[in-house]
C-alpha cells in the first residue's frame, strides 16, 4: 500500500521554477509553473487541482483525486514533502488539434519521514525501507539523511504543459515513463513527438 502511495505521489508531484524568456506564451507558462511549484510547496491541494489538465479526470473524479494526494502527503504512516526544485529546459511547441504542448525538464528533491521516529534508528527497518523506496523510484536516487531522520529522493522528471486554445491558461500533466495511465492522458502523438517512452 505505501509503495502505491509513493508511485501516485510521483505521479502528481511535478513542479518547477523556469528562468524568462523573451517569448510570451513561455512567459505566460513560467508564471503558471511558478504558481504551481508554490502550491506543491505550500500542500494546498484544492488550488493546485485548478493548474492539473482535466484529463486527470478520466482517472477518477477530482474529490478523490485530491484525497489520494493528501494521503500521499501526509498519512498514518509517514509525510512526504518537496525540498527542491530546478528547472532544466522547457522545449518548443508541438501543435495537435489546435493544442499547445510543451515538454518541462526538471530536478527536484522530496523528503519522507515515518511518523514513528525511533523506528528510524533501526537499521533493519531504514535498509527494508531504502529497498522499498529504490523499486518504487527506480530511475531516482535514494538516499537516507540520518541526521535528519528523513529519506531523499532526487533526480529528473518531466511534466507535460498544455494550452487547449490560444486563450486558455496552461494546464499540467506530471509524465511517469511506463504508467499504464499515460495513454488516456496524452494523445499518442504526443508521446511520439517528445520521444517520451524512448527516454
Amino acid at each position: 500500500m505505501m509503495r502505491k502511495l509513493f508511485l501516485c505521489g510521483v505521479f502528481f508531484i511535478s513542479a518547477l521554477v523556469s528562468n524568462a524568456q523573451s517569448d510570451s506564451s513561455l512567459t505566460s507558462l513560467e508564471k503558471r509553473l511558478n504558481e504551481y511549484m508554490m502550491l506543491n510547496k505550500q500542500m494546498d491541494f484544492e488550488r493546485l487541482f485548478d493548474y492539473i489538465h482535466p484529463n486527470m479526470y478520466k482517472i477518477a473524479p477530482r474529490k478523490q483525486l485530491v484525497e489520494t494526494f493528501k494521503k500521499t502527503f501526509n498519512n498514518d504512516e509517514v509525510t512526504l514533502g518537496i525540498d527542491s526544485i530546478r528547472h532544466k529546459q522547457i522545449s518548443d511547441g508541438f501543435l495537435l488539434s489546435g493544442a499547445t504542448y510543451r515538454k518541462v525538464d526538471y530536478y527536484m528533491v522530496m523528503w519522507l519521514k515515518t511518523k514513528d521516529e525511533s523506528s528510524m534508528d533501526d537499521s533493519s527497518f531504514v535498509e527494508i525501507m531504502l529497498t522499498g523506496l529504490k523499486e518504487g523510484f527506480t530511475s531516482k536516487d535514494v538516499s537516507f539523511d540520518k541526521e535528519k531522520k528523513s529519506f531523499i529522493i532526487k533526480g529528473d522528471d518531466k511534466l507535460i504543459a498544455i494550452k487547449d486554445t490560444p486563450g486558455s491558461v496552461w494546464m499540467f500533466l506530471g509524465y511517469q515513463k511506463g504508467n499504464p495511465y499515460t495513454s488516456k492522458l496524452l494523445a499518442e502523438q504526443v508521446i511520439k513527438h517528445f520521444k517520451l517512452e524512448d527516454e
